[in-house]
C-alpha cells in the first residue's frame, strides 16, 4: 500500500518566503561551482540540484530582514498627499538602509569582514557613499542628476531631524521652518519612486560588477520560481 505523504501544502505566505530566499540559497551554490549557467535550460534538474544541496545552501546562506520597502511605500503615499516633510525623512531612511545593505554585499565580495564593513559604513556619510566610495570600490558612478537630488533630500532630512528652531520676523525669511520649506520646493518635480529605482539599478550593476555570481544566483532563482508555479 502506498504511504500517504505527511507533507502539507504551503500557505501563500510560506510560498512568498521561499521565493524571497531562493537567490540567497543559490548564491553560495554558485560561488561553490555547484550551480552555473549551464543548468538554467532544465528547470526541473536545477530544482533537484537545489534540493540535493539544500543543506549546503542553508548552512552558507546569509539572511537579512529589510525595512526599506515599508518606509518607501509610506513615503510615496505621504508625498502624493502633500505631507512632504515626513515623506522626505522616510524616503531618506529607505535610501540609506538600501545603500548600506548593498555595501555589505559589495565589500564582503571584495573580502572585507562584516565588523570592518559595518565600522566603515558608520564612519562615512551617506553623501560619500553615493559618490567617491562607490567609485573607489566598484569603479561605477551614480547618474549626476540623481546624486544632486539625493544630496538635497539628505540636506533637508538633516534640517528636519536636527531642526535648529531659529526664530525670525513673522514677515521674514530667516526662520528655520521657512528655509526648510523653500528647500522642499526645489524637489517638487522629483519622482521619489523613479529616483529610488534608479538608485537600486545603479547599485545592482555595481554589485554584479564586483561579484558576477550574484546575477547568476538571481537568474537561477527566477528559473526555479517559474518552475514552482507549474507544480503548484
Amino acid at each position: 500500500m502506498k504511504k500517504s505523504s505527511n507533507l502539507r501544502k504551503l500557505t501563500p505566505f510560506e510560498d512568498r518566503i521561499i521565493d524571497a530566499c531562493l537567490p540567497l540559497m543559490f548564491l553560495p551554490l554558485v560561488r561553490k561551482g555547484v550551480v552555473d549557467a549551464s543548468h538554467f535550460h532544465d528547470a526541473h534538474a536545477l530544482y533537484c540540484r537545489l534540493v540535493k544541496n539544500g543543506r549546503l545552501a542553508a548552512r552558507k546562506m546569509m539572511w537579512l530582514v529589510c525595512f526599506e520597502d515599508p518606509f518607501l511605500k509610506k513615503s510615496l503615499d505621504l508625498w502624493r498627499q502633500g505631507d512632504r516633510e515626513v515623506s522626505i525623512v522616510l524616503f531618506a531612511s529607505a535610501v540609506e538602509q538600501h545603500v548600506n545593505q548593498l555595501y555589505q554585499l559589495i565589500l564582503s565580495s571584495l573580502g572585507w569582514k562584516k565588523p570592518h564593513v559595518t565600522a566603515l559604513l558608520r564612519a562615512i556619510s551617506t553623501e560619500g557613499k553615493l559618490t567617491w566610495m562607490l567609485e573607489s570600490f566598484t569603479k561605477c558612478k551614480l547618474p549626476p542628476r540623481l546624486v544632486n537630488r539625493l544630496n538635497l533630500v539628505f540636506a533637508i532630512r538633516n534640517s528636519l531631524v536636527h531642526f535648529k528652531g531659529e526664530f525670525g520676523h513673522i514677515d521674514g525669511e530667516d526662520n528655520s521652518a521657512f528655509k526648510v520649506k523653500q528647500s522642499i520646493k526645489a524637489l517638487r518635480r522629483m519622482s521619489l519612486s523613479k529616483a529610488f529605482e534608479s538608485l537600486r539599478r545603479s547599485f545592482w550593476k555595481a554589485l554584479i560588477k564586483v561579484d558576477p555570481s550574484v546575477e547568476l544566483a538571481a537568474k537561477a532563482a527566477d528559473v526555479v520560481r517559474e518552475y514552482r508555479k507549474t507544480r503548484s
